[in-house]
């Protein structure tokens, strides 16, 4: 019992301590306003589409016209079997916005490209219906029927019973000039984008690893006995921050080695692994 007693009591003044020193180190770090943003972003592109999206995709399905549907039941068939550019090349035009890869000599057109090949709004909107051609041509059950009106299933049911040249041949009035690049050009507006967004993540990384080193350290300073197994210090500090800013412990701990890494302090004395 008594062993408990003292076990309770050091953790209990781990706790104070380590809210002590973070709290000091906080203030320190708004003094000098080296405070970053820590919120994580969601990924767009793994979400699920809102009601107001479906609803607008499904608006653009419902215009697409029959020479669109068809060049993009083609790409569906060249993608069922494993070359997407397969068939697209039959298109005349569509040359123009694709190219042939010098190694494979296959046909290579870009989504977006093909997005503006043939005239579309939206990129999703290809990839969608392409989706939507590809599980039908494999038999796979849609799930996200909903969205995607009945007009694709009957095109599908016109396309599946011609040749894919005759197809083409119906294609060929859905290309477009190739100036038209309002596709690409939001593909590459979204890449910049990314890259921003990869910059600013990597940088808030770095200063959540920084936050970590300093509250070890500062720990230490604060109590170098009890503290005297870094260890220790480190699991406190991860522990704090990831309290703190509402994260996962091994996400804080992935950042504090990031910033080790960075500085070339990742060694055997600054970082310990638990497992």
């Amino acid at each position: 019992m008594k062993n408990t007693r003292i076990k309770l009591f050091e953790d209990f003044s781990i706790e104070l301590l380590v809210n002590k020193v973070y709290e000091e180190m906080m203030q320190s770090f708004l003094y000098e306003n080296s405070i970053v943003a820590m919120d994580d972003e969601d990924d767009d592109s793994t979400r699920e589409l809102t009601s107001g999206e479906k609803a607008a995709y499904a608006r653009d399905f419902q215009i697409l016209t029959p020479e669109q549907l068809a060049a993009i039941y083609l790409r569906a068939l060249g993608k069922a079997e494993g070359d997407t550019g397969k068939y697209l090349v039959m298109i005349p035009g569509m040359d123009q916005f694709g190219s042939v890869d010098k190694d494979s000599r296959a046909f290579k057109v870009t989504l977006p490209a093909f997005a503006d090949a043939i005239g579309l709004e939206s990129n999703t909107t290809g990839m969608l219906a392409t989706k939507k051609f590809f599980n039908l041509l494999n038999g796979i059950e849609e799930f996200q029927s909903q969205i995607i009106p009945p007009k694709l299933t009957k095109a599908f049911d016109k396309f599946n019973s011609k040749s894919p040249s005759e197809v083409a041949g119906i294609a060929a009035n859905a290309i477009q000039d190739s100036s038209f690049t309002q596709n690409r050009d939001k593909a590459l507006d979204a890449l910049d984008k990314a890259a921003e967004y990869r910059k600013a993540r990597k940088e808030s990384d770095i200063n959540i690893g920084m936050k970590v080193y300093s509250l070890i350290n500062s720990l230490r300073s604060a109590s170098p006995v009890l503290f005297s197994d870094i260890k220790k210090a480190q699991k406190s500090a991860i522990s704090k921050i990831a309290s703190e800013i509402n994260q996962d412990p091994e996400k804080i701990k992935n950042s504090y080695v990031e910033y080790l890494r960075s500085k070339g302090l990742l060694n055997d004395r600054m970082y310990f692994s638990e497992r």
